[in-house]
């Protein structure tokens, strides 16, 4: 595999933002759905997770497009790692809530794409802090020379010379 680049963090938030968008829609038709009562504990839960994870692939995407701040980028990237984390908690405790009233059966498709959902996120975030160390590797290089530790410039003055 090649450098990261922008384009990939790009695609990579948008398809992040879609499926907590798509997610979002699919938790309140659960939460509205009177017969599910069960789940309504992980819902709730699974609300507030896909708005961080909105929220946080929109921060993402400005960045990204918008700034050359090494720094902003590497923000980014802890967070992104910070959602994943969250999503693959939330996925084991899905998966324990749905077995333990018995309804795993109903919820299988939906625990099996959350579980593909943390696979591709560990894999994403690899990308995302693969590109962050790229931003900084490029921003360091140029901005300054790298300083070698106990030269003066009087030493160096001599080695050009």
């Amino acid at each position: 595999m090649g450098l990261p680049t922008k384009q990939n963090v790009i695609a990579i938030s948008v398809l992040w933002m879609i499926g907590g968008i798509l997610g979002l829609v699919q938790n309140f038709m659960v939460l509205s759905d009177q017969y599910i009562a069960t789940v309504d504990s992980t819902v709730q839960f699974a609300i507030a997770i896909n708005f961080t994870t909105i929220a946080i692939t929109c921060f993402g995407l400005i960045v990204v497009s918008c700034s050359n701040s090494a720094q902003l980028v590497k923000i980014f990237s802890r967070l992104y790692i910070l959602v994943v984390i969250v999503h693959i908690i939330y996925s084991i405790y899905f998966c324990i809530i749905v077995s333990s009233h018995d309804v795993l059966y109903y919820y299988l498709r939906i625990t099996i794409y959350q579980f593909i959902g943390s696979l591709l996120g560990i894999y994403f975030a690899k990308i995302i802090v693969d590109y962050a160390k790229f931003v900084e590797l490029n921003q360091n290089n140029v901005q300054t020379p790298a300083k070698v530790p106990n030269v003066t410039d009087h030493q160096v003055i001599q080695i050009i010379n």
